[in-house]
Order: structure tokens, then C-alpha cells, then sequence
């Protein structure tokens, strides 16, 4: 079984609001981290250099990494998260909320929120 990913209204609004090299950039690393998704027994054991471990089981993925499809060179942005979790059990991959590096540790918190708002439903 394929992992889904889960996106709800607040995460596409907040995409949209993207320069187009963030959305490229981050959408690639989002399909690069979904393909490992779809390969791995446990997401625990993915690495790579723009998927970071935070608190509370929420990984942050980065619009950093090597060259895009094609070999184009990554522009210079500002530095943006979109906080996932992975969930194994229903194999999907929720993408909580996304936000500048600067606002991390509230962006966290509003990860957090929002992840004990999908376990409750699914309880």
C-alpha cells in the first residue's frame, strides 16, 4: 500500500502563497521524501539533508538540497518549513502546517496542535 498524502485547505492556501522557486522547491523535496515514504518499512529511518526530526514525532522538510530536476541550481530564499508526520499505521502523510524559520518554535506548536487534532479523530 502506497502512503497518501494529506492535505487540507490551510496547507494548499498557504502553498499558494509561495514564491514559484519556494513552491518548486519544497514540492520537490515533499515528492522526494513521499517516494522514500513509499519504499521504507519505518519513516523513522529516512535521512536526507532537507528533512529535519522535531519534537513530538513532527519532521520539517526545507526547500534546501542539490540540483532540481534537469540539473537547475536551487535559487537563494528565504529559509521555509512544511512540518509532516508520517503516520505508519494508516500510511499517511500529514502535512501540518508550513512557516519561516524564524517563527519555528510557534510553528511547532501549531504543528503540535493540529496533530493531536488528528489523532483524537482517529481514535
Amino acid at each position: 500500500m502506497n502512503w497518501e498524502i494529506d492535505a487540507d485547505d490551510e496547507i494548499k492556501r498557504a502553498l499558494k502563497k509561495l514564491t514559484k522557486d519556494e513552491h518548486t522547491c519544497l514540492l520537490y523535496n515533499l515528492a522526494v521524501y513521499h517516494e522514500s515514504l513509499n519504499i521504507s518499512k519505518n519513516p523513522i529511518h529516512i535521512q536526507h539533508g532537507f528533512l529535519h526530526s522535531e519534537p513530538y514525532g513532527i519532521r520539517a522538510l526545507d526547500q534546501g538540497g542539490g540540483a532540481l530536476p534537469g540539473g537547475k541550481k536551487r535559487p537563494k530564499m528565504k529559509e521555509i518549513r512544511l512540518y509532516t508526520y508520517s503516520d505508519l499505521k494508516s500510511k499517511k502523510l500529514h502535512l501540518l502546517c508550513l512557516g519561516e524559520k524564524k517563527r519555528q518554535t510557534s510553528d511547532i506548536q501549531h504543528a503540535k496542535k493540529r496533530l493531536d487534532r488528528i489523532r483524537e479523530a482517529s481514535e
